[in-house]
């Protein structure tokens, strides 16, 4: 997960991911997989409007472009905007 530099260490075993699914996410990735929205994005889908501020502390800019990048490439209408 620390793969793109950010404030949080990812990887951490008190990570948000890791409280969000009650245990390591490296100890765990198929839980981590499965609470991953992105693996859950489908043709049916509506359209989706994505906000990212380059303030976020929580979520770097490159998760926002990746969760873009799955939607573009599904063919689902997807607008992303970056707030300065």
């Amino acid at each position: 997960m620390n793969d793109v530099k950010g404030k949080i260490d990812h990887d951490a075993a008190d990570s948000p991911e890791s409280l969000f699914i009650g245990a390591p996410i490296q100890d765990h990735p198929e839980k981590a997989q499965k609470s991953n929205p992105i693996n859950y994005v489908s043709r049916s889908d509506p359209p989706m409007l994505l906000m990212h501020s380059d303030k976020d502390g929580l979520v770097i800019y490159n998760q926002s472009l990746v969760n873009f990048g799955v939607y573009h490439w599904g063919r689902i209408r997807i607008l992303m905007r970056c707030l300065i």
